[in-house]
């Protein structure tokens, strides 16, 4: 892929993601502003999830060199 064609998707995705983010976050607090109460167990809960999925990935591959 020639690197400004590249360059351009990269750019572009960027920032659809970033408006999409950041106009979904305004939105979403807009319509729930009770939602900010419970911002912090949201957090917990995401990053709850990752850890499960990094350590099961971690016990899954030291299974599969055995």
């Amino acid at each position: 892929m020639p690197f400004a064609r590249f360059l351009t998707f990269n750019v572009l995705g960027g920032a659809f993601w970033i408006l999409g983010l950041t106009g979904g976050g305004f939105l979403f607090g807009e319509r729930f502003p009770w939602i900010m109460d419970y911002v912090e167990y949201v957090i917990l809960f995401f990053l709850a999830v990752t850890t499960f999925t990094v350590v099961k990935g971690y016990f899954n591959a030291r299974k599969q060199e055995f």
